[in-house]
């Protein structure tokens, strides 16, 4: 049943998955807040929250044209899984804006709630757990690091002025450095294991971009991070790889390195 994710429903046609994962993000808070319930209003918001920022992402690609298998749930965060994606690099940003500027409004609306209920009651604390996940996951998200929604957009603006291959090296790049310092401070600072977690997949998912966009260009491998190979010329490829790829695809390149 949790081969794929649990389907809990579905929005615009598109299947909602609830991962097994989950369960141990529940049960982690639970032990933090010393409160089953609080734990699992925190993790029902988190995951609420995490869904309908990848709604909006999935919202403005069915707009586009663009077919959506499935939203996946997950441990370390969300997964809208595309099929196609459209061709000019305006629409890639736009696509990869849609999902931040869902959290944007679930952040000030439930800061403007909170700020009318007040705290002392359970709306209360969902509010104010409402306004500081979607203001952490805004924050997160636009951070310019690839595969982060705001690593896609500077992707997209790069790919106006030097094509999508060139345009990826860079972002990707960027997200690898930031994948080491951010798993360097979960080490180091609080131990933090889910933030290093979420570090081994931002580093795996940057090169695993690079290296099918590079498959898909006919171009060869080589270094990837701080040295190695040269950033690639500018290419004349006017088709933005799909900034939320096909999860067999990425899993597959994953075995492969």
């Amino acid at each position: 049943m949790f081969r794929n994710g649990y389907e809990i429903g579905r929005v615009f046609g598109v299947p909602i998955r609830l991962d097994a994962s989950l369960i141990i993000l529940a049960l982690v808070y639970a032990v933090q807040a010393r409160s089953l319930t609080i734990g699992v209003i925190f993790t029902v918001v988190l995951m609420a929250s995490v869904a309908l920022h990848e709604l909006g992402h999935t919202y403005t690609a069915l707009k586009f044209g663009c077919r959506v298998r499935d939203i996946t749930l997950m441990l370390i965060g969300g997964r809208a899984s595309l099929l196609d994606m459209p061709r000019e690099p305006w629409k890639e940003f736009v696509l990869a804006a849609s999902g931040p500027l869902v959290s944007a409004v679930l952040w000030l609306g439930g800061r403007q709630l909170f700020l009318a209920t007040g705290a002392r009651s359970l709306t209360g604390l969902m509010l104010y757990y409402l306004s500081m996940v979607n203001m952490w996951l805004l924050l997160f998200n636009l951070l310019p690091a690839f595969p982060m929604d705001g690593g896609r957009m500077l992707r997209a603006l790069l790919a106006r002025r030097m094509g999508s291959l060139r345009a990826t090296f860079i972002a990707s790049r960027i997200g690898r450095l930031a994948a080491v310092l951010m798993g360097l401070w979960g080490l180091f600072h609080r131990f933090d294991i889910f933030l290093m977690l979420i570090a081994v997949y931002i580093y795996q998912a940057a090169g695993a971009e690079y290296r099918m966009v590079q498959a898909e260009s006919g171009m060869g491998g080589g270094g990837f991070f701080f040295g190695g190979a040269e950033p690639p010329p500018d290419d004349q490829v006017i088709i933005s790889p799909p900034p939320y790829r096909r999860g067999r695809d990425v899993a597959d390149i994953f075995k492969e390195h």
